[in-house]
């Protein structure tokens, strides 16, 4: 299965963050960016999404 997040603000993140935390890694989460520049950070950040609850930091890695 994929999953296509188009826009990576608030509410993207988030339904980012927890579809990689619910799936088994095998199952494609892809990022369309809205500019070159955020898709350069995101290369440089090796496409990292952070989220805090309650000041706990939660990293999920493995998107595309």
């Amino acid at each position: 299965m994929r999953f296509h997040i188009l826009g990576l603000g608030p509410i993207g993140t988030l339904i980012s963050h927890h579809l990689r935390l619910a799936l088994e890694p095998q199952h494609a989460i892809i990022h369309i960016h809205k500019s070159v520049g955020q898709l350069e950070k995101a290369i440089r950040t090796g496409s990292s999404i952070t989220v805090e609850r309650d000041g706990i930091p939660q990293t999920s890695t493995g998107y595309r």
